[in-house]
């Protein structure tokens, strides 16, 4: 095998790669790339089982072949060579079993083990297939990633549930998550071949590699449908996904109407209030403190270890005065997606779960579950 790759492809190629394969998995050949060439083209696989990326970019290719390599050394490298330069992998198994990487006055011998090993997620049927403009699919996904919980021992909180719906005005494409504690609802028109798609589970790792995956490009994914898998891709990259293995629950009968008890608060001003408020956040789940009353809201974090901050701010709320605690961290990550205009926030009488959207985007809401008092 010998062919001659772009430095800054090849970087941004293994980097992918590098965060999708097995981390201290007994089988070493899960923290390798699989690196395979055709006539112009050069294909980087890896897998942790669960979830296979494959990205294939141009090259030139004088000999083909196909070997693996480890993914951390290889993207150590890359990552280092200098912008715009060229950088020539040879492979010989008859003479050497290590693989030779040239760039500028670089010139090292990488261990590798042989491609029949590596194992290869089935190749499926897909039962449907449709094109999602990319902004749109990274929105879904950026904003319902915040409600996720990957370590719950209920699988059906452990992802993201994509799916359709009917809404007043044609089919929606609707992603929703949630940890427990608070749920994320993110709608978006659904693109034409997607209206019969049934709900899955989306691995939150899978999410996250997919939004890096989805990062400045601007051609629509192809999204690939079955019982068990769902496949994105794009114009280089393919990434495969076994679904969770769970049904997500009817998650309409956790979101509240409104109650007529509404605060408005330009986002901004209370993300960075919140933000400043980290600093005595010693522990996830620490609360913080809403007095409201009279247009004015007071938010304070008391933390027994690192001390006390109050911030006070002019909001909208005509009503009288209400006390309630939410978690930090949830309203950070809240807020944090939505940045700019005002967040409506609908409370209950009862102080019970509590809606958080924006004016800016109807089709984004967030529900959460205060902290007793």
């Amino acid at each position: 095998m010998k062919f001659t790759v772009d430095a800054d492809e090849l970087r941004v190629a293994t980097a992918h790669a590098r965060s999708t394969v097995a981390r201290g998995h007994s089988a070493p050949i899960l923290g390798n790339i699989l690196i395979e060439t055709s006539e112009n083209a050069v294909n980087f696989r890896s897998t942790d089982i669960q979830v296979e990326l494959e990205i294939t970019l141009d090259a030139k290719v004088v000999e083909t072949g196909g070997l693996t390599v480890s993914a951390n050394v290889l993207n150590d490298l890359a990552r280092r060579f200098p912008t715009g330069l060229q950088v020539e992998f040879e492979w010989n198994a008859a003479d050497d079993e290590r693989l030779r990487i040239k760039a500028g006055s670089t010139d090292c011998l990488l261990p590798t083990l042989p491609k029949d090993d590596f194992p290869v997620i089935a190749r499926t049927d897909y039962d449907i297939s449709f094109p999602v403009d990319t902004r749109v699919l990274y929105r879904l996904f950026d904003l319902s990633k915040v409600s996720v919980a990957p370590d719950s021992p209920r699988k059906y909180l452990q992802g993201v549930c994509l799916h359709t719906v009917d809404g007043p005005d044609g089919t929606i494409l609707r992603c929703v998550s949630s940890d427990g504690f608070h749920m994320s609802r993110i709608d978006a028109v659904a693109p034409p071949g997607s209206e019969s798609m049934e709900p899955i589970i989306i691995p939150h790792k899978a999410v996250l590699e997919v939004i890096k995956m989805l990062e400045g490009r601007d051609n629509a994914v192809q999204i690939s449908v079955s019982k068990n898998k769902v496949q994105f891709s794009g114009s280089n990259m393919t990434f495969s996904v076994r679904v969770v293995n769970a049904k997500f629950p009817d998650y309409s009968q956790l979101i509240p109407e409104p109650a007529g008890i509404r605060m408005e608060v330009d986002s901004a001003t209370c993300l960075n209030a919140l933000s400043r408020m980290s600093a005595v956040t010693s522990r996830e789940g620490t609360a913080v403190q809403f007095n409201m009353a009279d247009d004015h809201l007071a938010m304070t974090v008391n933390s027994p270890f690192s001390g006390t901050i109050k911030e006070e701010l002019n909001v909208a709320f005509p009503h009288k005065e209400m006390k309630i605690k939410f978690k930090h961290d949830q309203l950070l990550g809240i807020f944090g997606l939505l940045k700019e205009g005002s967040v409506i926030v609908d409370f209950q009488a009862d102080a019970g779960a509590t809606r958080f959207s924006s004016r800016n985007d109807q089709n984004a809401l967030f529900v959460v579950m205060p902290i007793r008092i």
